[in-house]
């Protein structure tokens, strides 16, 4: 089969009775005023905005590209990004999840993905091509 288009599935959503009831519910209930389908423009996460900070786990350079109108509405809406690149860590490292202790080791896998990590960094990118 086809894949669906995101305007078909926004279509789909849109017209899907579940979707529909549960946002009556949560109108009613909250006053919330959701739509009906996806977040517009696609793409748009609503939450973002709300944060005083969001980290982004990649490079400015890296990230998914964003369309100029979804750009433009998380700009005006005060969304603010920090693109902090890839979180290394190993298991077992206390964050705001659960955790689990992996013995005296941790640190040592730790630094040889540090290793590695420097590695990259340091590595002749001219060659790669987009």
């Amino acid at each position: 089969g086809q894949c669906a288009s995101v305007e078909e599935l926004d279509l789909e959503l849109q017209s899907f009775l579940p979707n529909v009831a549960a946002v009556g519910r949560l109108k009613e209930a909250y006053g919330l005023d959701h739509p009906l389908g996806l977040a517009k423009p696609f793409g748009k996460i609503d939450t973002l905005p709300l944060s005083r900070l969001t980290l982004v786990t990649t490079t400015e350079d890296l990230q998914d590209p964003l369309s100029l109108e979804l750009a433009e509405v998380y700009k005006s809406s005060g969304a603010v990004f920090a693109y902090v690149g890839p979180l290394l860590d190993c298991p077992g490292a206390l964050r705001a999840g659960t955790h689990k202790d992996h013995g005296p080791d941790c640190a040592s896998k730790l630094r040889s993905g540090l290793e590695v990590s420097d590695r990259v960094k340091s590595s002749d990118n001219s060659s790669c091509t987009n």
